[in-house]
């Protein structure tokens, strides 16, 4: 899944080169416009393009003003509680915390409960417009903290979350052969 439409994309990189050139144009003299004006106005464009694009790699994609035409992917930056229900024989919900950090192209997930952290390894956003479903999904290790070891020892899984607006959920399972269900609201 792309996050943004390329076609868009490129179509707004040309349009920054073409009006920064334009710019230097209207602003330069004639009898200094020559093949070093030229270099100097893609120079210009470049350096300009870069810093917009790093910006709006960054934080500007989560304006409002760009989703769906330019933008894919939601914005789930923040902080998400909830509950963890697993099918660990004599379980019961726990309390957990999601922390999500997103960027255009990147995003990392950190879930906390009382007994222990886990941190994705691999993470996505998937958007399948034919169905309708937006889809969070990340692979993760779990570190229990040390007084639960002997019970909870470490471990790798895998979650997939359903997105709707302000709720996450969905199930995980692990190589310790456990599943169970998240459901998430963001704060």
């Amino acid at each position: 899944m792309r996050s943004i439409k390329t076609s868009v994309a490129f179509n707004i990189l040309v349009g920054l080169v073409i009006i920064t050139c334009l710019i230097k144009l209207l602003i330069t003299p004639s009898n200094k416009q020559n093949i070093a004006f030229i270099i100097d106005c893609f120079s210009t464009s470049v350096t300009v393009c870069s810093i917009i694009s790093v910006l709006f790699c960054t934080h500007l994609w989560k304006y409002k003003v760009f989703k769906g035409w330019f933008v894919q992917i939601p914005n789930l930056n923040g902080s998400w509680k909830g509950s963890l229900t697993s099918t660990w024989e004599g379980s019961r919900p726990i309390a957990i915390n999601l922390v999500i950090e997103q960027s255009l192209f990147s995003i990392s997930c950190v879930t906390h409960t009382n007994e222990s952290k886990s941190e994705s390894i691999s993470c996505d956003c998937i958007i399948d417009k034919n169905n309708q479903k937006q889809q969070l999904t990340y692979t993760y290790v779990n570190t229990p903290n040390l007084i639960y070891r002997e019970g909870s020892p470490m471990h790798n899984g895998s979650v997939i979350l359903d997105i709707k607006g302000n709720t996450l959920s969905g199930n995980y399972w692990t190589d310790r052969k456990t599943t169970g269900c998240f459901e998430l609201i963001k704060e």
